[in-house]
């Protein structure tokens, strides 16, 4: 008899399962990185699981509608304080440029120590846009670490970085 592990591989010897067991909240609008990791274990064998929290969602609409980890409603379910950023599309001025500057850039974080814990974004090009907040998770970086990088004028990636400033009351166009 065979079994599957945590990390999708077969007790048998260097056979790996491609099987998804998370729920997807939409249909087919998000990547199900545990299939790429099953069938790529030998190719990322450091990677053993998937943090639902850095998985992102994406809902190609108009306007579009991305976010990845903990959510506003969950937080007060939870009953957990966090501190929230809000930035208004308007305010990067790439987005008037482009006629679409209905939209903002919203993240929550730990009120002691600025972890990111959730970010979503509502508007043109929001399910490109969300990778710098994903990233920025990833890798640990606080508000700050993208509040001070340099983001290319006029571009909407502007928001995020006014969003980031906000977390600490610093928004340079809020």
């Amino acid at each position: 008899m065979h079994t599957v592990d945590g990390s999708q591989k077969l007790s048998t010897r260097n056979i790996l399962v491609a099987t998804g067991s998370r729920p997807m909240s939409v249909p087919g609008f998000e990547f199900d990185e545990e299939q790429v990791l099953s069938s790529n274990g030998i190719l990322a064998p450091h990677r053993h699981s998937v943090d639902p929290d850095l998985v992102p969602s994406a809902i190609y609409c108009e306007p579009q509608v991305s976010g990845f980890g903990l959510r506003e409603d969950q937080a007060l379910e939870q009953c957990r304080a966090v501190k929230k950023s809000v930035f208004n599309y308007h305010g990067a001025g790439k987005t008037i440029a482009v006629g679409k500057p209905v939209g903002l850039v919203k993240v929550l974080c730990d009120p002691e120590t600025d972890e990111l814990l959730g970010a979503h974004i509502v508007g043109h090009n929001a399910t490109e846009l969300l990778h710098e907040l994903l990233l920025a998770r990833s890798a640990e970086l606080l508000p700050e670490d993208i509040a001070g990088m340099i983001h290319a004028h006029p571009t909407i990636s502007e928001a995020i970085m006014e969003a980031m400033r906000g977390v600490n009351g610093q928004p340079i166009h809020g």
